[in-house]
């Protein structure tokens, strides 16, 4: 792979992943717990930050259903300055 097509998909992913976390953001701040869930695939993996994981859509959407209701229901996600990697 030529360092112009290697730079072009760093862009290309790197404009992707600043879209993730620009709508994990987003949906986060509207308590949104199908749109939330639906920033995952269907196979995903989340753990958070206590270390509970949930495997797949329907157990992110139901587990972030009821913290957008009670503990987080207030809460306001914003995310600072980020660094990407590419590991290669």
């Amino acid at each position: 792979m030529s360092s112009n097509t290697f730079r072009q998909t760093n862009t290309n992913d790197e404009a992707e992943i600043k879209q993730v976390l620009a709508d994990f953001t987003t949906t986060w701040n509207k308590h949104d717990a199908k749109a939330f869930s639906n920033i995952f695939t269907n196979d995903a993996d989340l753990t958070n930050v206590h270390g509970q994981s949930f495997h797949g859509k329907s157990e992110i959407e139901t587990h972030h259903e009821l913290i957008f209701a009670i503990r987080f229901k207030d809460s306001f996600l914003k995310i600072g300055k980020t660094k990407y990697r590419f590991i290669t």
